[in-house]
């Protein structure tokens, strides 16, 4: 009986086009619009790339000085992604509206920083 279930979360985990906790997803849903305000704290996102073939995830974000920015790992698929095509859409957590950003890799030595040296830093800029 636990292994039909088992099955049965996967098959419907596995059937859904939004990631879910650490599952990737394919197109977010909900409506475009242009990002006005940026978020003053750092959350979690969900990051859609190659608008092609929609290939979502749920990751965290950092503000420093009224910027975005994300640490990918540089074998993360979606990052891979991200370097064949650096527009993406975002959505923040509690939020409904899907963001369009561009990334741009990070090359400020202040802002490098910040963060851990293995990883690679991008800059979400939004596209309005």
């Amino acid at each position: 009986m636990k292994n039909y279930l088992l099955i049965a979360y996967l098959l419907l985990v596995s059937a859904c086009s939004e990631p879910f906790v650490y599952f990737s997803g394919g197109r977010l849903s909900g409506e475009q619009a242009p990002l006005l305000t940026m978020p003053t704290n750092n959350g979690v996102m969900q990051i859609e790339t190659l608008p092609e073939d929609p290939y979502s995830v749920n990751i965290g974000f950092f503000v420093l000085d009224g910027k975005l920015y994300i640490d990918p790992a540089a074998d993360r698929q979606w990052y891979q992604n991200i370097l064949i095509d650096p527009t993406v859409r975002v959505r923040f957590d509690g939020h409904e509206q899907i963001h369009p950003m561009l990334t741009v890799v990070e090359t400020d030595p202040a802002i490098l920083a910040e963060f851990d040296p293995a990883r690679i830093v991008l800059r979400l800029e939004p596209l309005n």
